[in-house]
């Protein structure tokens, strides 16, 4: 047998060879296109916060008119895409006001849902609107004028701002 000594440089030159061998070489990486996920063209009441992409990295959620849109990243040089949700349409709806009989034209509860309109006079009281938003309805409503003579004892009770 012989048992002739390796030189030192040996193991370092077989160190080498196996760092850089196919078999632990890892392979490059493949670039993986971005896919919207399931919440994608859906609707939702708030911003979706999962589901917005089956493959790659979401990013941008951003709000529009009609909802809200959001980027989905490739990876690895993968091309990217763009992926959107709606809003649920929210109805106009008329507040506490509504019905109602005042002295002075109302300045709260006029809506529960939706934007108010400006306050129009009317021969007998007051109309407004609740603004729906993202395709919802409008609801007209109104309250009536108190109706006051001066021949009240509490006439200074009818007066509006004075």
């Amino acid at each position: 047998m012989h048992t002739e000594k390796l030189p030192a440089i040996v193991p370092v030159v077989l160190a080498l060879v196996f760092m850089v061998s196919p078999m632990s070489v890892a392979a490059a990486a493949k670039p993986v296109n971005a896919v919207c996920g399931p919440s994608n063209g859906e609707t939702f009441t708030s911003a979706p916060t999962s589901g917005l992409c089956t493959a790659g990295t979401a990013a941008d959620i951003d709000s529009t008119s009609t909802g809200w849109t959001w980027f989905c990243l490739g990876l690895d040089g993968g091309k990217n895409v763009t992926c959107s949700a709606k809003h649920k349409p929210v109805n106009g709806v008329c507040g506490p006001a509504n019905g109602e009989t005042f002295t002075c034209v109302p300045t709260s509860g006029l809506c529960t849902s939706g934007t108010v309109t400006d306050v129009d006079i009317t021969s007998t009281g007051w109309t407004w609107r609740c603004t729906g938003s993202y395709g919802g309805t409008t609801a007209t409503c109104s309250a009536s004028k108190k109706k006051c003579t001066q021949s009240q004892s509490n006439f200074d009770n009818c007066r509006c701002g004075d």
